[in-house]
């Protein structure tokens, strides 16, 4: 029986067909590995997206928040208690002698019994420092205010009592007026106690 002959042209389509096809199956085990990895990390995919959309929201409340406080009206300035009060001249016709300058400052103390330092500090996501404002300047013997710092949930603020004031009733009226404008905050906490030098 004659050998077989088989045609070089059919040899080589043979061969390209199983290179192809080898190629072919390679590449779907890789595509295979990449799609067990995508599923396997899909649920780290969800968890970003739910992480950066809380940040988002974050974000989006400290604006808010900070906008809010912009619009605050201000805490009464400070004069110091080393500077003299500012008086009008006096007329060309009265030869009264211009009081000299610790005569200033000791009248200027005199106005002045205890000094409070109020802090205020809220584990919510801001404080109301509107709230803390209208809290203190509705005391009537509070003579100066000052905000030493504020950073969104803390705020530090100095005050003034004027010298025929019960300092112990003011700061016991100063604890409840906080109480009542801040009664929406059940994490807001309040502490005043008395600096020693109410000038410095």
């Amino acid at each position: 029986m004659a050998e077989e002959t088989r045609n070089p042209q059919t040899v080589t389509v043979e061969g390209e067909l199983d290179a192809a096809l080898a190629t072919l199956e390679s590449a779907l085990a890789t595509a295979g590995g990449a799609v067990t990895a995508i599923r396997d990390a899909l649920p780290q995919v969800a968890a970003l997206a739910a992480g950066v959309g809380e940040m988002e929201a974050a974000m989006a409340r400290v604006r808010r928040q900070l906008g809010a406080s912009s619009a605050a009206p201000p805490l009464r300035s400070v004069r110091p208690q080393d500077t003299p009060a500012a008086s009008p001249e006096p007329e060309a016709e009265h030869d009264e002698p211009t009081p000299s300058v610790e005569e200033d400052q000791t009248q200027a103390a005199g106005h002045v019994s205890h000094c409070l330092r109020l802090d205020v500090s809220t584990r919510a996501s801001s404080l109301d420092l509107q709230a803390v404002d209208g809290s203190v300047n509705e005391n009537s013997a509070v003579v100066d205010v000052a905000l030493l710092d504020y950073d969104g949930r803390h705020a530090t603020l100095k005050i003034w009592i004027e010298a025929s004031a019960d300092p112990n009733a003011v700061r016991e009226a100063l604890l409840e007026s906080l109480r009542r404008h801040l009664a929406d905050d059940a994490d807001a906490e309040v502490r005043i106690d008395f600096e020693e030098d109410p000038a410095a």
